[in-house]
């Protein structure tokens, strides 16, 4: 959800929903290492996954762009 689309529901502006998530964030990180949540977490694996997933989604973008080429701006 966009922060103008909860400023809207909440009736708030769009700077006071960015600073309230950043503070939820914040707060939500420091938890996590308090806890030490991370500790088994394989960061490397998860980076190799994503790394493969961006990949796989751009060659899907370059193959969409094959097939439907952009026209010609005149």
């Amino acid at each position: 959800m966009m922060n103008t689309d909860i400023a809207v529901i909440h009736q708030c502006t769009q700077k006071t929903v960015a600073s309230t998530l950043k503070k939820a964030y914040k707060k939500l990180r420091g938890y996590l290492h308090e806890t030490d949540y991370f500790a088994d977490t394989d960061f490397e694996t998860i980076g190799k996954i994503e790394i493969e997933r961006y990949e796989r989604r751009r060659a899907c973008a370059e193959e969409r762009k094959q097939k439907n080429p952009l026209p010609p701006v005149a």
